[in-house]
């Protein structure tokens, strides 16, 4: 779960809260690793399938959209800014700067 919130960007207690209700709604399954124990399978159910498909093409939409109101040049900023920020943000907790 610690691995999946970290690539979420989803603080760990959040998504354990989260992924329950997903799963009581079909979106997600999950199931003990049976190699460890210890750690948890979490995976996309087939109607969590059905949703992020129709998301990816509802997002591409979107950036689509924002490229034609900002030009593809500073929507690329846009993107660096954040990026940088992410980064800004790892470092500080990382180092306990939080």
């Amino acid at each position: 779960m610690f691995d999946l919130s970290e690539r979420c960007f989803i603080q760990p207690p959040s998504l354990s809260r989260t992924i329950p209700l997903l799963v009581t709604r079909g979106l997600v399954r999950r199931s003990t690793d049976p190699i460890d124990q210890r750690r948890v399978v979490v995976g996309l159910s087939r109607q969590g399938r059905g949703l992020y498909q129709a998301m990816v093409a509802e997002s591409a939409k979107i950036y689509a959209q924002l490229e034609a109101d900002f030009g593809a040049s500073r929507l690329a900023e846009i993107y660096s800014i954040l990026d940088s920020l992410v980064a800004e943000f790892e470092e500080a907790g990382e180092s306990g700067d939080e």
